[in-house]
């Protein structure tokens, strides 16, 4: 197995609406002998993943915010 060796994908989303048409591409795909991989993903783990991701930014920026405030005013909190 070489690590750094590149290969060419081709990915694309599939709506409910378009059964027809995924038949017909993997049966294409099928009769070239191009092999295939059929990946399901659900919309609500992406949403997830993006949620965090906001909140763990908004929470590190009010974290350094925070400190950075601390330092400015570190004479009066001595005091």
């Amino acid at each position: 197995m070489k690590i750094w060796e590149k290969r060419r994908m081709i990915q694309t989303e599939w709506g409910p609406d378009s059964g027809p048409n995924f038949e017909r591409a993997i049966s294409e795909l099928e009769k070239e002998g191009i092999p295939y991989r059929i990946i399901e993903t659900r919309q609500a783990g992406r949403l997830a993943r993006n949620l965090y991701l906001i909140y763990s930014i908004t929470l590190d920026a009010l974290l350094i915010g925070g400190g950075i405030w601390a330092l400015l005013n570190l004479d009066r909190i001595l005091n």
